[in-house]
């Protein structure tokens, strides 16, 4: 997989190496994309052993012909199905064995870093690489795969099947009372793991899959995931499957399989789907049957959106606008988990990040990397928090602050008061809507005269299904649907229909919806007298705020969403 420009790197490299050896110019040549070792062999200017002990040397590894390394027969029959012989060729590797949840693998070039998390795919597990020049790779191949068309070369099974053949491996495991391995480590169930990232985790997917719910149950367990908002099951499994799945995950993420009585929390460092790189952030809880598995999928590399992108009104577009205009102020984004405000939050950041200001953010965990900021991971335990983060942010001369939320009163009397000081803070906060932000600071500690005397600015938003453009149809509006008088009389309603590019959903994607007010002298007032959330939104509501399902039924005027989405995810107020 090495490009031909990286190839010919590694030939200066080896080129230096040989001509110290006693080898002429005349020998060290190699056409383009091929190692001048590789061409040594065969043309039998070199012993294969002298070469490997050249390419130890130059590679820094440890140099194995796996064409004399012995092979068990069910090592072979796993390697087959986890690394197909395609593989094997395109990555110019073969794996030597299984140790401990890590696989041994020779490699024609080991700092290949594409090819090796390639394999780390393949194999689902991490991966200490070996080299040989190529001849005794042809040669290993050879007697792993046989000819083509051998068993190994058939594509990838889906879901079911494999699942099928994971839980026949593991109750081979059960059954044998010396038990030699721990079916976690079985390959099959390696497989397993690999075939439901592909399959869940896939770009190509008709929405974007954010969490993936590993489930115990006492007759079964069950494989979810999160698509587009919504959980969907994707598989289900016998209960000593899913024991073995569970333990890993929990072994893969760092965490100990043995704990039964606590919650904990892990991560899985390296690429499981292949086709979306990711960081995975792993929980798991102590449940009746067996420990609940979530991974959060975070896309490694992920291009924060435009503050354009997020398609406000011209209404809110001004506010928040004036609100990251301001040189100090608190910017609160408000909403559920899952609803999207650290991707506002860093639409926000994006359109404000030049090189006159100081931002610095905390966050838990970093989602997107901001070229030009300072970002600070604040995992809690163990670790910074946001508060100690904030304190020491003071101290960093910075003009722009992020907090990746506000969770606590510290956190919350810190903000407020950097606020007040000089600084723009942006922040998250857990509420229903938008005028709850401001009670919910008030019921965190924050004295009401310091809220009052703050430029506060709350955005709240949500999160509805987009409708798929390939097969929306036209529908007649529900009978008794509210808010049929606020639409435009034009308005055409359309409904889902379900293709194969939505993989059936009739939904393709989110867009937000949102509702959006600045503190006004008259809501001033209201929180100096301790006023409810009710009042606050009166007031925002005659100051001109546009409420979420306003926002919603925007949408669905425009034909991007349907009247079921709307009631689904906006209340009426």
């Amino acid at each position: 997989m090495a490009s031909p420009d990286e190839i010919a790197r590694i030939n200066e490299r080896l080129t230096r190496a040989l001509a110290l050896r006693g080898f002429s110019p005349e020998d060290l040549t190699a056409p383009p994309g091929t190692l001048v070792t590789d061409q040594l062999v065969a043309r039998r200017l070199a012993d294969p052993q002298a070469v490997n002990e050249v390419l130890r040397e130059v590679f820094g590894v440890e140099a194995i012909d796996p064409s004399m390394v012995a092979l068990d027969p069910e090592f072979v029959r796993n390697v087959r199905l986890l690394f197909p012989r395609s593989e094997a060729f395109a990555l110019r590797a073969v794996p030597l064995r299984f140790d401990h949840g890590t696989a041994h693998v020779v490699m024609a070039v080991p700092e290949d870093e594409r090819a090796l998390a390639d394999i780390e795919h393949l194999l689902g597990s991490r991966v200490v690489a070996y080299v040989c020049h190529s001849e005794g790779l042809a040669r290993a191949m050879a007697a792993l795969y046989g000819e083509p068309g051998a068993p190994g070369d058939a594509p990838s099974p889906d879901l079911a099947l494999q699942a099928e053949r994971a839980a026949k491996a593991v109750a081979r495991i059960a059954a044998d009372h010396v038990r030699v391995r721990d079916p976690a480590e079985d390959p099959e169930v390696t497989a397993l793991m690999r075939a439901v990232m592909d399959q869940l985790a896939s770009a190509r997917a008709g929405g974007a899959t954010s969490d993936i719910h590993v489930e115990p149950g006492a007759h079964a367990w069950r494989i979810r995931a999160r698509r587009d908002g919504m959980l969907y099951d994707a598989l289900a499994m016998p209960p000593l499957l899913g024991g073995a799945v569970a333990r890993r995950l929990m072994l893969l993420s760092g965490m100990d399989p043995g704990e039964t009585r606590f919650p904990q929390d892990g991560a899985i460092g390296f690429t499981l789907a292949k086709d979306r790189p990711m960081d995975i952030r792993v929980s798991a809880l102590p449940a009746l049957y067996g420990p609940k598995i979530v991974m959060r999928l975070l896309e490694k590399g992920k291009k924060a959106l435009r503050l354009a992108d997020l398609d406000f009104s011209p209404a809110e577009d001004r506010i928040i606008r004036a609100a990251l205009a301001a040189p100090n102020g608190l910017l609160l984004v408000t909403g559920p988990t899952g609803s999207g405000k650290t991707t506002t939050l860093y639409a926000f950041l994006g359109s404000i990040n030049t090189p006159e200001v100081n931002i610095l953010t905390a966050e838990d965990p970093v989602e997107y990397r901001l070229d030009g900021a300072t970002q600070v991971p604040c995992p809690g335990e163990g670790g910074m928090t946001f508060a100690q983060a904030m304190r020491s942010f003071l101290r960093q001369d910075p003009d722009i602050i992020m907090a990746g939320e506000i969770r606590d009163a510290e956190t919350a009397d810190f903000a407020v008061k950097a606020a007040l000081t000089g600084h723009l803070v942006l922040s998250t906060l857990h509420t229903n809507d938008a005028p709850g932000a401001v009670s919910r600071l008030a019921n965190m500690g924050v004295a009401p005269h310091l809220l009052a005397a703050t430029r506060v600015t709350v955005l709240a938003q949500r999160l509805v299904r987009r409708l798929c453009p390939d097969c929306r149809r036209r529908a007649a509006p529900p009978p008794g649907f509210p808010g049929l008088d606020a639409l435009p009389p034009e308005t055409v309603f359309y409904e889902p229909a379900g293709c194969d590019r939505c993989q059936g959903s009739g939904y393709r994607g989110r867009i937000g919806v949102y509702e959006a007010f600045t503190v006004t002298g008259d809501m001033e007032r209201l929180i100096l007298g301790g006023a409810a959330t009710a009042e606050l939104r009166r007031a925002a509501t005659a100051a001109g705020m546009e409420s979420l399902r306003a926002s919603a039924l925007r949408r669905l005027a425009q034909g991007l969403t349907s009247a079921a989405e709307v009631l689904r995810v906006t209340a009426e107020v």
